[in-house]
């Protein structure tokens, strides 16, 4: 699944359950249409501006990739991905990128969550959205080389693609990271066993890890890149759940 695809999907979901996430305020995972409004303003908008910036992107010729020499600036980490091409890794990415997309419905198997799934669902589609946007419209703008450009074992056909260009940073990385640490922050605050808690986190900080190193492997990204999309990823997977609890706090003093 391309990124663009899954731009799509969450689009779909972010529509398709404003309106049933405003119903009813009372939610512990409602927030306020104003803050709703806000982030999934700025995830339309990302995921619009990468997908126009990416129609203008057009591929390397067989000569200019002929001429292409080996970059020598990079540091001594990012220069390993310069000598790896493994497709096995490259599934096995794709795999953890698919299966991470479902991580978040596993927050349906808590009693707690019951009458609240349509709002989970609602922020999952803000967390994912904002992410692959704001990771499609940085590669269109950085446009940095990806390693296999300058392995010969990669096929010519696949580095003459506007994909090639792509490498900054991990989408794969960013989402799974986004999934995963969606995953940790509601365990960490529904579940009253530690070893839950602390096995989740365990997960949530590894899975992404390895699948930036399977990229890496693959030669289609840098450290820098898979390092850049964990953080983001991470980040987004986090805060936003904590945004929507502090605006349910702040109307909750408010009534009092």
């Amino acid at each position: 699944m391309n990124l663009r695809q899954i731009v799509c999907i969450a689009l779909f979901c972010s529509a398709a359950l404003f309106t049933a996430a405003q119903q009813d305020a009372t939610h512990v995972y409602s927030q306020s249409t104003k803050c709703n409004l806000l982030l999934s303003g700025a995830s339309f908008s990302t995921s619009l501006g990468g997908f126009i910036l990416e129609r203008t992107v057009s591929g390397y010729s067989e000569d200019f990739i002929s001429n292409l020499s080996r970059p020598t600036s990079l540091n001594s980490i990012d220069q390993l991905s310069l000598d790896w091409y493994d497709l096995g890794y490259k599934k096995m990415s794709d795999g953890f990128l698919l299966g991470s997309a479902a991580v978040p419905s596993l927050l349906f198997l808590s009693p707690k969550t019951r009458g609240h799934r349509k709002q989970l669902v609602f922020e999952w589609s803000q967390v994912s959205t904002l992410t692959v946007g704001l990771t499609s419209l940085t590669k269109v703008i950085v446009k940095r080389n990806r390693p296999f450009l300058f392995n010969p074992s990669a096929p010519i056909g696949l580095k003459e693609e506007p994909d090639a260009q792509y490498a900054f940073f991990s989408g794969h990385t960013s989402l799974t990271a986004a999934s995963w640490f969606f995953l940790a922050h509601h365990v960490q605050r529904l579940s009253n066993n530690r070893w839950v808690k602390i096995g989740t986190w365990v997960l949530a900080s590894t899975i992404p890890a390895f699948v930036g190193y399977a990229r890496m492997r693959a030669g289609k990204h840098y450290f820098s890149d898979v390092a850049t999309g964990y953080v983001v990823g991470a980040s987004i997977g986090y805060f936003i759940p904590l945004l929507h609890q502090r605006s349910i706090s702040k109307r909750a003093s408010k009534k009092r």
